[in-house]
């Protein structure tokens, strides 16, 4: 994931820099960018462990305690 986000990174900073070679708006590069790192970080990103669920009952949530550091000791 992390090298798909900085390729379409350094690839809309390189269009912005190259604007008025390559006859592109500035705001229209970063905008399209924006759009296609969000996309890529939605669909590739961690997803939270399941006991962070907001699906689960309150009551089962209060039984597992709060949303703390994942298994791992990375947090969510």
């Amino acid at each position: 994931m992390l090298a798909a986000l900085v390729t379409v990174f350094v690839l809309a900073y390189a269009a912005i820099a190259l604007e008025h070679l390559l006859r592109i708006n500035k705001s229209a590069s970063a905008l399209l960018a924006a759009d296609i790192l969000w996309a890529i970080y939605a669909v590739m990103g961690e997803r939270p462990p399941a006991y962070c669920s907001i699906d689960l009952p309150l009551s089962e949530r209060k039984k597992r305690g709060t949303c703390g550091p994942a298994p791992g000791g990375t947090n969510p």
